[in-house]
């Protein structure tokens, strides 16, 4: 069996700060949980954005302990992918990488292609794809991508955390 049939990236197309009214963390939670007792998810990408990108490897790590068969890899990119983050987020950022398993450089230096080559290789490397929704072309072209190449597709309102009905599973 394909390793990618037990996996699953998380990618955000939000680009935005996520409501505050809502208990994100429990919410995440119970989709990743979800993913792993009905779909046997064993193996988490996660592109390491701040934001959504990063709470998904938090949870994922803290996981870790219940499901010690879980592994997580995060996905940089290019090199000097944080240069422009403040001195907190970076820390935020460095600390995490420690508690990852894997850690995939796609390129060393920026181009403007940078962000959809990791979405890509993220995708590539999934069954499962997880996308933080945002009605913007960029979230168009990764559904259009994700269905191509016939990923199962679950799509998250960020206002809700409530998968999208209407666009739930695409096979």
């Amino acid at each position: 069996m394909a390793k990618h049939i037990r996996t699953c990236c998380f990618i955000d197309c939000y680009r935005g700060s996520l409501p505050v009214k809502i208990n994100y963390e429990y919410k995440l939670i119970e989709i990743i949980k979800n993913l792993i007792t009905n779909l046997y998810v064993t193996h988490f990408i996660s592109g390491m954005e701040i934001g959504f990108e990063q709470l998904i490897a938090e949870i994922v790590v803290k996981l870790k302990g219940k499901h010690p068969n879980i592994t997580l890899e995060g996905v940089l990119p290019y090199e000097d992918f944080t240069i422009e983050w403040n001195e907190d987020q970076r820390d935020k950022y460095y600390s995490l990488m420690e508690k990852i398993d894997k850690e995939t450089l796609l390129q060393y230096h920026y181009t403007k292609d940078s962000i959809k080559n990791r979405n890509s290789y993220m995708i590539n490397k999934s069954k499962y794809v997880v996308l933080l929704y945002n009605n913007t072309r960029e979230f168009y072209d990764l559904v259009l991508y994700t269905r191509s190449n016939k990923k199962a597709l679950f799509i998250i309102e960020p206002d809700t955390l409530n998968i999208k009905p209407k666009i739930k599973v695409f096979k």
